[in-house]
């Protein structure tokens, strides 16, 4: 490996560690929602971000993974399969018919990661399929298109996944997001899901787009959050969640940035001294001993 390679690498692997972090932001910020606000606020807050998402990111991103041509079902799929896959997220692809295309999200869970998934409700679960999933359709101009869900982990099933199917008229609101638990997605097979064009996604874009992928959404968060919550609610339910996620992160972080400013500052004697003083509680006076102090001192 040239030492160019070797910057590189690093580079990435700097990359790597931004992403994480803001992926653990942007379920944190979920998190603390559900937590300091409830369910219906979290729910109204996870629908308002992937709307904003789908909305700004579906039809560009059909057009630079090249399935703009592809039937609506498929194209839609296929998106999900193919952007999720860039941005890390385990995902798989089944198509049945050009009028019906599955997708398996299976665990772990990328946006509930580790232990987090125990705290997300079903319909925060819900409000992404609404906000997304659902809206498919109405974005590429066909109404006809609409998303079953067949399961969500967070009720206790092996994974998320349902299909996406074009029917043969247009469908209510109601209609664009419907679960049907009782069916079955067929076996994934990897060497039938569809691929990324090597020449036109080679691995510094595929580097680049797996940082940007969780940035984004902390990025559409903010603001959403703001709207809903207002500037002071939003400002507390933010800096908390950033501070929490820093703390926890912190050493993961550091490490993978090569951060060894911080490494020397700890390691020094006079930190490690500085931070044992700021640790150690001072300890509490006696109030008699003061009060002795105090009459000797007026006598």
């Amino acid at each position: 490996m040239t030492a160019a390679d070797a910057a590189q690498e690093s580079q990435w692997k700097r990359w790597h560690a931004v992403a994480d972090l803001y992926h653990a932001c942007f379920t944190g910020l979920i998190l603390t929602v559900v937590t300091r606000r409830g369910t219906a606020d979290a729910t109204e807050f996870v629908f308002r971000v992937f709307r904003r998402q789908q909305q700004e990111r579906f039809l560009p991103g059909l057009q630079k993974l090249g399935l703009s041509h592809l039937p609506p079902a498929v194209a839609a799929a296929q998106y999900h399969y193919l952007s999720n896959w860039i941005g890390g997220v385990h995902v798989e692809y089944m198509y049945e018919s050009d009028t019906k295309a599955w997708i398996r999200y299976p665990p772990p869970r990328w946006i509930w990661k580790g232990t987090a998934i125990c705290g997300v409700p079903g319909e925060v679960s819900r409000a992404m399929l609404r906000g997304w999933h659902a809206n498919n359709g109405v974005a590429l101009g066909d109404t006809r298109l609409g998303f079953v869900c067949t399961k969500q982990s967070v009720d206790g099933q092996d994974g998320l996944e349902g299909y996406y199917h074009q029917y043969d008229h247009p469908l209510e609101l109601d209609q664009r997001l419907v679960f049907a638990r009782h069916l079955e997605a067929p076996l994934f097979d990897a060497k039938t899901a569809p691929a990324l064009p090597v020449s036109s996604w080679p691995k510094p874009r595929l580097e680049r787009a797996y940082r940007n992928y969780a940035m984004e959404y902390v990025r559409t968060a903010a603001p959403v959050m703001v709207q809903l919550f207002g500037p002071e609610d939003a400002g507390y339910l933010l800096h908390v969640t950033g501070k929490l996620i820093g703390m926890q992160y912190f050493d993961e972080v550091a490490a993978a940035l090569s951060a060894t400013l911080v490494a020397r500052a700890s390691s020094h004697p006079s930190s490690t001294r500085c931070s044992r003083r700021r640790m150690t509680r001072p300890r509490p006076r006696n109030p008699k001993a003061r009060s002795k102090s105090a009459s000797r001192a007026g006598s």
